[in-house]
């Protein structure tokens, strides 16, 4: 036995000497930490936006942080009312809005969406094509009923146009571009939206005003509208509330079931209850304070850190375990407890001490990734791990002396046996040892194989299935696809883009932009993007209308008369106006030709619908100011030369000629206004758009944020902003951060191996260990078809520093001189345990009804139990082969 197992160091014992001298000095002052971080710890919540694993200065949050700053909350609150009856279900949305909009806590609320300013202003929203078109049809209509009173006999059969006003609403699509309500299902669905003050992620106030409104739904009294009626609040409030109660939910009862089986599986092994306080006091400690450090670093943890107190039970107990098993094995052989601590010190307090700097400098090396989901879980799983570390060869042994001077640990008196020789310890039998080469040529084929398949690994692009729960619960039967609230607001309302304009001006030309690129069809898109002239709108005359397509037709025509109003030149002019607006305003064009051909096509592909305040303002105006006076004009100068049923068809619609002056943004219905209104009461200044696609799908993401990240406006980039754009930033830095960090954490197990052994071959047999284990791993997820996610892949460098621990004791042990059975059997068993207790803390995500937790808790605990055959199993085979062909080696030299 080598000299550091023989006798315990100087450090050792001094350190011995002061714990048992000063014991409750040591857990007063563990104490006091304790309380104090449970008092910080209470506070720590969990921010389940994608945003908080990136880190503030990227691209996508910066914008959401300015657009929140600048336009205020943007997430909408929405009461879903559903019955059979339409009719039932307006009446209590009238009565429940009403009720709503007296409450300070919602900027604004919308039911009914007043379709009068429009009515009345309705001929200004028609194309002015179209309004040429409706004056010569009154021109027609006026010459056809003069000259069927003028002729002789009464029997000119020329066609009256009808100018009824259903069939202009139908020609003209006046009164149907906006809905009245938010409804779906003919009316059997009801939408209330509403525009809190503050933003779904203020969890308190989301729990709050979710609670507060369920209640008064329900004290508005829905059944006394219609027995069937149901009220539900719904929409990123009440979806938000519920994810993160359910996420807390799941993690107290993980954290509390793998905290029960620790206990169990401490008791069973150290067949007693004391070494449950001994190993998990010193651990409880550790973890609470790293979860205090978390609250003050970083205020909140986020998605892939959530359950690291569960993760940092099964990494931190490990130290306690090993230090324990060892205290316990030299006391039963006979040592008295100061020399006992010290030999326990001086051994596996030793790998001990490696294999947590291991895994805590491994995790402390997540800190070079961007990716937060690395980096604040590094952070927190490195504090915890290096407490864990401290409270095991500090607060444990201190809390051993306590428990040893009132209920002494019993020995067995037995003399510790006698080391044998060196060479002995070397020795190995002559006979070829099959069964560990066997073992070891079916490990290095099996992690070839899969080192040689890893290119079947993929990644998982689309992280909207990530927060699917793992046990999904059927839907409610009263709810089918077509009858949710969603229906009912527009899909696309959930998920926009905002261009965050500089201002009223930019925004107006941001929009014409989007507006024209929303107009062009795919051929002209495609014309565009080559640098190709677009061809030019059909030319539109006087009355709107395109000329024949057959010239000689004109030959066949009545000759105009010379005072034929169609040919007025002024109208002509109008007709001129027509044609250009229907085509690509040449500022706009000069735009879209600045951007490249390839983008310009993406552009043009994810483009869904565009809206701004000036969406709202009919363009053209004054022209058509002009067509609406004459229109005016001619009809009250000729309604006594109509028909009694054509005076009547006018009379219908004539109240809509009575517009004659401009509309501005101000005088929009403030339902609209408020659409459009920032959180510094500014009108207009950003543009609203949303695109093709699954915004939650990497690869669509990804092409709109290359696309739509900025826009070129005259001359300017105009940045744009948008919640999915998180998505594509998050996986390209995975991308970027995964390889570098397990590289570095390999690294780091080289360098730490190096200092322990002094030896570069241990160094190496440990590398091939861990490295085995790994690849084992990879191919296990190739095989069956899994993915590789931003959540498990976090396991990966964090198995590196926990198989590197499991190892290092083991060769650590087996260099100290004993057998290789009885390091299998001694040490062997306290990393089966550790492997057991880091598996269970692991598994305490198993119970998170979250896709992505689920796969980081099943990888990290597949990684773990991979780890433990690669180290019991694999590494003991290769030491046995190793000492062999050392025999075989030294026989040929003599």
């Amino acid at each position: 036995m080598h000299l550091a197992a023989q006798q315990a160091s100087e450090r050792a014992q001094r350190l011995a000497a002061l714990i048992v001298r000063r014991p409750w000095s040591i857990l007063a002052v563990a104490l006091v930490v304790g309380v104090a971080a449970l008092w910080l710890a209470l506070g720590l919540r969990v921010d389940q936006q994608l945003r908080a694993l990136l880190p503030d200065d990227a691209i996508s949050t910066t914008r959401i942080d300015a657009m929140s700053e600048r336009l205020g909350n943007q997430s909408d609150l929405y009461v879903e009312i559903r019955s059979p009856s339409r009719e039932a279900n307006l009446r209590f949305g009238e009565r429940f809005a009403a009720e709503l909009r007296q409450r300070a806590d919602l900027r604004h609320v919308h039911f009914h969406l007043s379709r009068d300013f429009f009515e009345e202003n309705a001929l200004l929203y028609a194309e002015l094509a179209d309004l040429l078109d409706l004056r010569c049809r009154v021109i027609e209509a006026i010459q056809a009923q003069v000259r069927r009173e003028m002729a002789l006999l009464g029997d000119d059969d020329d066609p009256v146009p009808q100018l009824s006003e259903p069939e202009l609403r139908e020609r003209y699509e006046r009164g149907t571009r906006l809905p009245e309500y938010y409804e779906a299902d003919e009316g059997r669905v009801v939408v209330i939206k509403a525009r809190p003050t503050r933003p779904d992620t203020d969890i308190a106030f989301a729990r709050g005003l979710s609670r507060e409104l369920a209640a008064a739904a329900a004290a508005a009294e829905p059944a006394a509208y219609h027995p069937d009626m149901v009220v539900e609040i719904e929409g990123a409030y009440a979806e938000h509330t519920r994810k993160v109660s359910g996420l807390e939910g799941d993690i107290v009862r993980g954290s509390a079931v793998v905290f029960g089986l620790l206990m169990l599986s401490l008791a069973v092994y150290f067949r007693g209850l004391r070494a449950i306080v001994l190993v998990l006091l010193p651990l409880a400690i550790a973890i609470i304070t790293a979860l205090a450090a978390a609250r003050v670093f970083y205020g909140a943890l986020n998605l892939v850190s959530a359950f690291i107190f569960a993760v940092l039970l099964g990494l931190g107990v490990d130290f306690g375990i090993h230090i324990l098993a060892r205290y316990q094995a030299e006391r039963r052989r006979g040592l008295a407890l100061t020399p006992a601590l010290a030999l326990t010190f001086t051994t596996t307090g030793l790998s001990t001490a490696a294999g947590a700097l291991s895994t805590a400098l491994t995790c402390f090396l997540l800190l070079v990734a961007d990716f937060r989901g690395f980096s604040h879980f590094g952070v927190i799983a490195g504090l915890g791990v290096t407490l864990s570390l401290v409270g095991a060869v500090l607060v444990l042994p201190a809390a051993l002396v306590v428990l040893e001077r009132r209920w002494p640990w019993r020995t067995t008196q037995r003399p510790a046996p006698e080391p044998p020789p060196a060479a002995a310890a070397e020795q190995t039998p002559p006979r070829f040892p099959r069964l560990a080469a066997v073992i070891v040529a079916l490990g290095v084929a099996a992690a070839a194989l899969a080192a040689n398949n890893l290119d079947a690994l993929e990644l998982e692009t689309d992280l909207g299935r990530l927060e699917d729960p793992v046990r999904a619960a059927p839907a409610p039967p009263s709810k089918a696809p077509h009858d949710d609230y969603r229906a009912a607001v527009g899909a696309s309302a959930l998920a926009p883009a905002v261009v965050l304009a500089a201002d009223r001006r930019q925004a107006r030309a941001a929009y014409q932009q989007l507006a024209a690129l929303a107009r062009l069809d795919a051929a002209e898109a495609a014309a565009l993007a080559r640098g190709a002239e677009l061809p030019p709108p059909p030319p539109l005359d006087a009355c709107g209308r395109p000329p024949p397509a057959d010239p000689d037709a004109l030959a066949d025509e009545e000759e105009p008369d010379e005072g034929d109003d169609r040919q007025d030149p002024a109208f002509i002019a109008l007709g001129a106006a027509a044609t250009a607006a229907r085509g690509v305003a040449p500022d706009v064009l000069r735009d879209l030709r600045a951007y490249p051909g390839p983008r310009l096509i993406e552009l043009h592909d994810r483009l869904r619908e565009v809206a701004a305040i000036d969406a709202y303002v009919p363009d053209l105006q004054e022209e058509k100011l002009a067509v609406i006076r004459d229109l005016r004009r001619r009809i009250d100068g000729k309604l006594g030369a109509l028909s009694p049923a054509d005076r009547e068809r006018v009379a219908s619609w004539r109240p809509y000629l009575a517009v004659d002056r401009p509309i501005e943004a101000d005088d929009l219905p403030d339902w609209v206004r408020a659409s459009f209104t920032d959180a510094r009461g500014e009108l207009g200044g950003y543009v609203v758009f949303w695109t093709k696609g699954g915004k939650s799908d990497y690869r669509n993401a990804k092409r709109v944020y290359d696309a739509y990240r900025e826009l070129h406006v005259a001359g300017r980039e105009v940045p744009v902003a948008a919640s999915f754009f998180v998505i594509p930033e998050i996986v390209d830095l995975i991308r970027a951060d995964g390889p570098l960090v397990i590289g570095l954490a390999f690294a780091v197990l080289l360098a730490l191996a190096l200092l322990l052994f002094r030896s570069a071959g241990a160094a190496l047999v440990i590398f091939v260990t861990v490295a085995c284990a790994l690849l084992w791993l990879g191919g296990l997820i190739a095989a069956f078809g899994w993915k590789v996610n931003f959540f498990n892949v976090i396991a990966f460098p964090l198995l590196i520093g926990m198989g590197q621990d499991d190892a290092v004791h083991l060769l650590h042990r087996h260099r100290e001189g004993g057998r290789l059975a009885t390091t299998l059997r001694e040490t062997g068993g306290a990393i089966f345990m550790t492997t057991l207790t880091t598996t269970l803390g692991y598994g305490g995500m198993l119970f998170a009804d979250h896709l992505g937790l689920f796969s980081l808790g099943f990888t990290a605990a597949a990684g773990m139990l991979l780890c433990l055959l690669a180290s019991v199993v694999l590494l003991p085979a290769g030491l046995q082969l190793a000492a062999w062909l050392r025999h075989v080696r030294a026989a040929r030299r003599r």
